[in-house]
């Protein structure tokens, strides 16, 4: 299972777990955007704009796989 952004890929790997797995972007708030402007997406996920490492959205898969996606402090 993956998807596609702007020259961007991200996958997970299409099993029930409990594992996680992330990626940086430049821009969280859009992707933000992007995923709660889909009609079709499962959850609505929200961004931790204090996470150690960046703001963070986290998006739970069908799998229940989490995904992370982190923006570094440097391009906020």
């Amino acid at each position: 299972m993956g998807f596609a952004r702007t020259g961007s890929t991200a996958s997970s790997p299409g099993c029930h777990s409990t594992a996680w797995s992330g990626s940086r972007v430049r821009d969280v708030f859009a992707l933000h955007k992007e995923l709660l402007a889909q009609s079709n997406a499962p959850v609505r996920p929200g961004i931790d704009p204090d996470a150690s490492g960046g703001p963070t959205l986290k998006v739970i898969d069908p799998y229940g796989n989490i995904l992370r996606f982190t923006q570094p402090p440097s391009a906020q």
